[in-house]
């Protein structure tokens, strides 16, 4: 038994540092290009370079009943809660960051993935 345990034991220690040898090879890390710019002014910028890192998105829901609607990432986590009126619009503003690509309404059972390449996004539930 003890053979057996010092075998697997060796294995492992075996496997795990061989392992580590080959992922410093892969992931070497490159050496940055040094700078001159000891502040963001000094910094030379293409002009046309878009700082922000979110984005603005102006939604309008219209649904067929009183009912919760629920706008959602698409990792599931909850942005915003709202309260539909029967066929009245519900407007709001949503910041989220550039890397969403897509959002999820949520609305009496339906789950509607909409792609946010516009930013004002007009919705009406059936």
């Amino acid at each position: 038994m003890k053979k057996l345990i010092a075998i697997a034991f060796v294995t492992v220690v075996l496997g795990t540092s061989c392992k580590k040898d080959f992922l410093e090879d892969k992931y070497q890390a490159t050496t940055p290009t040094s700078s001159n710019a000891t502040k963001t002014a000094d910094l030379k910028v293409d002009k046309n370079f878009d700082w922000k890192t979110t984005q603005e998105t102006n939604l309008t829901l219209t649904g067929y009943a009183n009912a919760r609607v629920q706008v959602l990432n698409v990792n599931g986590d909850v942005i915003e809660t709202a309260r539909l009126e029967t066929n009245k619009p519900y407007s709001t503003v949503i910041n989220l960051p550039k890397t969403e690509k897509k959002i999820i309404l949520s609305y009496m059972g339906q789950e509607i993935f909409v792609d946010l390449s516009q930013s004002n996004i007009q919705y009406t539930f059936n």
